[in-house]
Formats: structure tokens, sequence, C-alpha cells
């Protein structure tokens, strides 16, 4: 941890999600006070006297009775509620891209609203639109658990497969995430923030199964039928899932110095040897 760096108080909101949790376990190794907040705690009061806030609640798929507005706008009107006479100054936030506040996509134009509302408040704000991200093995997070195999049975992939993403790893948004709300020199704005290896879905599915497997792939009127059935599925989630999401994360990174690891540092290619490259881990406090 640099001298530079804040060291007052970080509030944390979304801290159970799959970012959250470990950057939690991140702040908590470096000598400054960390604020989780969940479900029924008093945001108001932890950031009156904080240096930092990170926002990171939201949902792409959220359950009932949550919805998208809930997830993502209401989360963040008592961000800017808490914002309100307090000590902060920088807020840090995970978007997604194409977020905007007129798109059709529900997921998007809530996210888009939330970026608005925060741009607003007069406090350095640093966005991230965030491609997929993809947690190690141990802890895989949401879209790489839902592409994993059960059994022999084929796993559902959203679109034709083909679609092409630029995941990043879920150490590498912690980092960017933990040098935007710490480092004073880092800059405010919207940023893109994406692995560095483009990859169709289907081949993400087999690295995350370490196998080819078989894959039912819904598409076009079959996928939003589906979406219209299943409670816990979004005609915007689908949407989502289906698109192409390739992006350019080397500008961001070099400006938050932060190092981008490809997918094979912990999800190698089905049949490529493994070797033992540098994996990204969570940095212990004199790491920096």
């Amino acid at each position: 941890m640099d001298d530079s760096w804040t060291r007052g108080p970080v509030v944390l909101v979304g801290a159970s999600g799959q970012v959250g949790g470990a950057l939690q376990r991140r702040l908590d190794d470096l000598p400054l006070e960390v604020r989780p907040i969940g479900r029924g705690d008093d945001l108001t009061h932890a950031a009156r006297d904080a240096d930092t806030l990170i926002h990171l609640a939201g949902a792409v798929a959220p359950r009932r009775p949550n919805t998208f507005e809930k997830a993502n706008v209401g989360t963040t009107r008592a961000v800017l509620r808490a914002l309100q006479g307090s000590s902060v100054r920088r807020v840090v936030f995970l978007s997604f891209p194409g977020a905007g506040p007129m798109s059709p996509n529900t997921f998007l134009r809530t996210k888009g609203e939330a970026e608005a509302m925060l741009a607003n408040t007069g406090v350095p704000t640093t966005i991230f639109r965030c491609d997929h991200i993809i947690g190690p093995p141990s802890e895989p997070g949401p879209t790489a658990t839902s592409f994993l195999a059960r059994g022999d049975h084929a796993v559902a992939v959203l679109g034709t497969g083909r679609q092409r993403w630029t995941p990043v790893l879920r150490e590498d948004v912690v980092e960017a995430v933990l040098h935007a709300a710490l480092d004073p020199a880092t800059p405010a704005g919207t940023f893109d923030l994406a692995g560095p290896d483009a990859v169709t879905v289907d081949e993400l599915v087999d690295r995350v199964n370490g196998r080819e497997v078989r894959k039912r792939h819904l598409h076009g009127a079959a996928a939003h039928v589906i979406a219209a059935l299943l409670p816990s599925l979004h005609a915007s989630t689908v949407e989502i899932m289906a698109a192409d999401w390739v992006l350019d994360g080397g500008p961001t990174a070099s400006a938050f110095g932060i190092t981008r690891h490809g997918l094979d540092t912990l999800w190698p290619r089905v049949g490529a040897p493994t070797s033992p490259s540098s994996r990204p881990t969570t940095r212990t406090a004199d790491a920096n």
C-alpha cells in the first residue's frame, strides 16, 4: 500500500456479492477501517465520516420480489442520500458496457440511470463498465457456475454460443476497484474493464468444465419464451447473455496501474498443457 493512498474509512455497499466478498478480504489486509453494508445496515451513518464509498450493489438477473429498478436504481438512491452531508471524497461504481438511461434493455437502462445519478453528486466518481466477471475455480461466481455441466446433461447456453466476450477475472476487478478507491492519483470518469482474451461463450463453457461438454443453445424466440416462463430469467438478461461484448481494457489497466491476467491463468484452454504461470491472487498489505 503506497504512502499516498487514502487511509480513512471505506464504505463497501454490496459486500456479500461476488466482487464484494473478495474485495472485503483484500481491504481487511490493509491498515484502514472497512465498513461493509448489508441489507438493513445504516448506510448514512457509515458514510458520514468516511473517505471512500464503493458501490457494488446491483443485479443483472434479480429474483422476485426484487426488480432491476430496486437492485440498480434503488440502491443508488440510498447511496445518494448517504453522500449528502458526508465526508466521502471518492465513489467507485461497477456498471456494465452499453449502460445508458435511454437503453431499451431494462438492465442497461437502470445501470445507466444509476451512472447518471452518481455523476450529478459532485463527488468524484469512477465508473467501471465491466465485462462478464469470472471467479477462480473455488469460487467461480454466478456466470461461470451457470455454465457448469450437471452429470451428462447438456449445458444450456443463451445465444448461439458463437457470441464473443472479453471476460475479466474477479481478482483483476478487485485490484482495479481498490486502486480507484484508495489511490488519489487515479482518475475519475467512466472506463471499460475487460480481460485480455476474446473468447466465444462455447469456449468459455468448455474451459470452466475442463473438457468439451454438450451444449443446448437457446436463442431467438425460444430463449424469450423460456424467459417468460421462468421467474429467475428476464428478457433483458437473455439479451445481455446472448450479445457480443468485446472491450479493450488495456487503457484502463494502464490508467489504474493494474495487470490483467488471461483466462489461461485459472481456466486453461481444453487440451492445452497446464503450466505454472503467474496467477492473480489476493495480495497482502505490503505488495504495493
